[in-house]
This record gives structure tokens, C-alpha cells and sequence, in this order.
């Protein structure tokens, strides 16, 4: 790809490349086929000008001083060149820090439910380095802007409109640009909230979850957590063979995960298929007893047997922890119903009502 054709910047960027100015220590580019693939695979969709920055050199760095400075010294020295520098992360550590501020829900909240949208490309100088992160596209109207993220997290404001004036930025103060958190800027919490990014972060169909994690298993096929989100994709379009196919090999792979067991459970369950049912959902109760859902689900296996005492246990260590629990009381109701207990079923019916309203 030109990586000149339609952003100013990299003129400049690909001229001091050429010159082999020793101070620009850029990596080569990647291929937009592997660029590609590894961003769908975690869902991302890059700025049209930071892809192109990525096509023509995987991250890096222009240096303080010459390299014969950093001898001997190791990267993460106080003095060292990434830790002394503006430092572009390679793709590859820009998916690592990615993974790891999803894992922390920065920005987000706890209740996020889609693709995490802030990704970080940049670590800026000094013994407490901040970050620089710029925004998925999904959703956005213009390309996203480049933010800096001071070093606790605690302010994350607007410095370039875009990658392309942040990297002319960049080389025009010879890597190394004054970054203010202190002028009046957007706060990163303003434009996710007027850019509507966390609803369009949350608006993946089943389908394009699909073909996200068809990506995902290209790259690494034996992650068994990915054959069991698939499936339960696969459920939700109703595309039950492929979901039982996935659900076995999540299994295969992790054959000690309680939650795959649950889930074929489930599937068994709701296609008529009780008694295979039990059986993985009996398995998931003995491997993790604590947890609701695993009792539950295997409460309204025993009730679809038949099997109401075992049914009513299991709904009753549910809700002796949790009384709110609006799945787990819908199958107790229809266990007392089937009982003819029809004054305990009429007390689940009217705190159902109360829970629902």
C-alpha cells in the first residue's frame, strides 16, 4: 500500500525511513492480509491513517539521542530507549495492552457487554509512562481522535483530531511533542458519550460475532472459550448443529470448564433431550456447586424428568441465596404446580409479579 496517497505525514515518516536517520527506529510494515485479520479477530476497526502507519512500519520509535547512547542499557531502563521514548507499539503489543485494559473495563463500566472500543497504541516517556489510545471506528462518522491517558488513568483528554495531525505532530518536534493535560480539552468520557460508543461497541449482530471469532480461531484454534462463544452465537441463529459441534469442542479442549457443560446442557435441554442433558449438567453442579445458574439449569432438567424433589432442592439452594432470582423461581412454580402445591405456587406467582413490575 502507499502509505503516502492520502495522509501528509507519512511523507515525512517514509523520507526520514529512507534517509536511515539512526534515530528512527521503525519497524517494517505488516501486510494488510495479517493486519486484517488480526484486528477482526478482536472486533477492532482501525482509523483508515493509523492502518496505513501500521502498513508502512509495525510501531516504534524515534530515539532522544543517538543509538550509541543506549548501549548496554536494556529497553525498560529509566534511561533506556521505549522507556526515554515516544514508543509505538508493534500490532502485537497493541493487542496485549488492548486485552488488558478490556480486562479492567477502563471506561466502560462492569456491565460493558461488547467490543471493547479504546485501544492503545502509544507509551509516552518517563518513570510513570501514560498511554496514548485512540478509538474503534464502529459506528464513528469521521476518524477517531488520539487521546493521552495520564499515567493513574485519571485523565484521558483529546490532544489530535486524528492520527495523521498527532503524527506530523510527532515528527515535526522530532518525536518528542509537549503533550498539556492542563489546557481545556474533551474529556475521553465526553466523546464516548456524544459518539454514542458504547452502544455502537455493544450493537454486534450474532452473525458478525461469528465471523469475529472464525478470525479469532484462525489464529489460535485451540481456545476453547472461543468454540464455546461461537456455539452460543450459533444458538442465538438458530444454527443448533453447529452449536452442538462447537459446544464438543470447547469440551474437548477444556474438559474440565463447568460452564461448557452447562451450556450443552442447556442446549440438550431445550431440543427435547433431557436425560443426555442431566448428565452435563449434573457435571457442572459437582464441578462448581456454588454457582446459581448451574443449579438451576439442572432443576428444570429434574423437572422435565419428572424428578420434582430433586427439582425443588435444587430451586431451593438457589433461592435461599438468592430469593430475587426470577429464572430459578419460574421453575420452582411450575414444580409446585406439578406437586399440587397450589398455595406455594401462588406465593412464587405473586413474587414473581412483584419482581417484574
Amino acid at each position: 500500500m502507499n502509505a503516502d496517497k492520502h495522509f501528509d505525514s507519512f511523507k515525512s515518516l517514509k523520507s526520514k525511513i529512507w534517509q536511515a536517520n539512526r534515530k528512527y527506529q521503525f519497524n517494517a510494515g505488516i501486510e494488510d492480509v495479517k493486519l486484517n485479520l488480526k484486528t477482526k479477530a478482536y472486533g477492532l476497526e482501525l482509523p483508515e491513517s493509523y492502518k496505513e502507519f501500521l502498513n508502512l512500519c509495525d510501531g516504534g520509535m524515534i530515539l532522544e539521542y543517538e543509538p550509541e547512547y543506549y548501549t548496554d542499557m536494556t529497553d525498560d531502563e529509566p534511561d533506556g530507549p521505549k522507556w526515554s521514548s515516544f514508543y509505538f507499539y508493534p500490532l502485537e503489543e497493541v493487542l496485549d495492552n488492548y486485552v488488558g485494559l478490556s480486562y479492567d473495563s477502563y471506561l466502560v463500566g462492569n456491565n460493558f457487554s461488547g467490543i471493547y472500543p479504546i485501544i492503545p497504541i502509544c507509551r509516552t516517556p518517563g518513570p510513570h509512562h501514560g498511554q496514548l489510545v485512540i478509538i474503534s471506528q464502529r459506528g464513528l462518522k469521521t476518524e477517531s481522535p488520539v487521546f493521552f491517558c495520564s499515567p493513574n488513568k485519571k485523565k484521558c483528554v483529546l490532544i489530535s483530531d486524528n492520527f495523521n495531525s498527532f503524527l506530523k505532530w510527532y515528527l515535526d518536534s522530532d518525536g518528542f511533542p509537549k503533550i498539556d493535560i492542563n489546557v481545556p480539552n474533551i474529556q475521553i468520557e465526553e466523546f464516548i458519550k456524544e459518539n454514542n460508543i458504547i452502544e455502537n461497541a455493544e450493537s454486534e449482530s450474532a452473525k458478525e460475532g461469528i465471523e469475529r471469532i472464525n478470525s479469532f480461531l484462525e489464529l489460535f484454534p485451540n481456545d476453547a472459550w472461543s468454540y464455546c462463544e461461537r456455539a452460543n452465537l450459533n444458538v442465538k441463529i438458530t444454527e443448533y448443529k453447529n452449536a452442538l459441534k462447537d459446544f464438543n469442542t470447547a469440551i474437548e479442549l477444556m474438559d474440565d470448564e463447568a460452564f461448557f457443560y452447562n451450556c450443552r446442557g442447556e442446549l440438550l435441554l431445550n431440543h427435547g433431550n433431557a436425560r443426555k442433558a442431566l448428565i452435563d449438567l449434573d457435571i457442572a453442579v459437582n464441578m462448581d456447586p456454588e454457582v446459581n445458574m448451574y443449579l438451576s439449569s439442572r432443576a428444570k432438567a429434574f423437572y422435565k424428568l419428572g424428578k420434582l424433589n430433586e427439582a425443588l432442592k435444587d430451586c431451593n439452594a438457589v433461592l435461599e441465596k438468592d430469593y430475587t432470582d426470577i429464572v430459578t423461581l419460574s421453575i420452582r412454580f411450575d414444580v409446585y404446580k406439578a406437586m399440587g402445591e397450589d398455595d406455594l405456587a401462588q406465593v412464587d406467582s405473586d413474587l414473581l409479579d412483584d419482581l417484574i413490575r
